[in-house]
């Protein structure tokens, strides 16, 4: 029923743009499910995304191993899906997606140098691809390399500054103890 759509609203998400929204709450049941086109409007000078172009290219026994891994990450067997997504870079060498994953657990598991690795691999794979960048922005703002952390920051900043706040709050950390008060207001502002 149209009660039952009050306050509905359909909007797509993609990196660096806003959608328009379509309001269902005039709809009825039986009406036709098309419900028109959602315009894209590109937000500022985004350039990477959150969402590596790699990952259709795949092929089928690396996307198999890589979403077995995310299962098992899921059900919180971390090292058997450690081992799945090594087995899906082993395979597809280029999955950057499969490489932030990797790195992410490795980052989770307190495997320092190990997760920097894939996410370096992550950004070999698809220097667009933002995630691994502020992922080591984040590695390195806990083991207090400020001016590693002010470069990786800025990296995804300048990649995509409208979807990474942490990337902005790590550079604003960063610049603070590095000393630049200005830098850092400024970053904490955005």
């Amino acid at each position: 029923s149209a009660r039952d759509l009050m306050g509905c609203q359909i909007q797509a998400s993609y990196p660096g743009y806003r959608s328009d929204t379509v309001d269902l709450s005039q709809r009825h049941s039986l009406d036709n499910p098309d419900v028109g086109v959602l315009v894209l409007h590109r937000l500022g000078n985004v350039q990477g995304t959150a969402v590596s172009i790699t990952t259709e290219l795949a092929p089928k026994k690396a996307r198999k191993a890589y979403e077995k891994g995310m299962q098992l990450a899921q059900k919180g067997k971390l090292d058997d899906a450690e081992g799945h997504l090594q087995e899906a870079v082993a395979e597809y060498p280029k999955y950057a997606v499969a490489w932030f994953e990797l790195g992410h657990i490795q980052q989770t598991n307190h495997e320092v140098d190990s997760a920097q690795k894939s996410y370096e691999a992550a950004i070999s794979a698809d220097s667009k691809y933002v995630n691994p960048y502020d992922s080591l922005a984040r590695l390195a703002a806990e083991q207090g390399k400020w001016q590693e952390t002010a470069d990786r920051s800025k990296q995804a900043v300048y990649l995509n500054p409208v979807e990474y706040p942490t990337s902005w709050f790590y550079n604003a950390i960063a610049n603070y103890n590095l000393k630049h008060p200005e830098a850092a207001e400024k970053s904490a502002k955005e």
